[in-house]
């Protein structure tokens, strides 16, 4: 996967850091339901009552 490819065909959970062709899992206690991000930013915080266990998730996992 090259660096273009990386930005548009990034899996929701993942993002893109400039540069490098690998998609990076969002951390853990956040979530990204799109494709193609491009910053760790767009990994949104954990819906308030509910947890996101794990890195690379696409929603929230479960409330507490």
């Amino acid at each position: 996967m090259n660096v273009l490819s990386c930005r548009v065909f990034s899996l929701p959970g993942h993002y893109c850091v400039y540069g490098d062709p690998n998609p990076v899992p969002c951390p853990e206690g956040t979530y990204n339901n799109a494709t193609g991000q491009d910053d760790v930013l767009d990994c949104i915080d954990c819906t308030r009552g509910m947890y996101c266990e794990g890195t690379g998730n696409t929603l929230p996992d479960g409330m507490y």
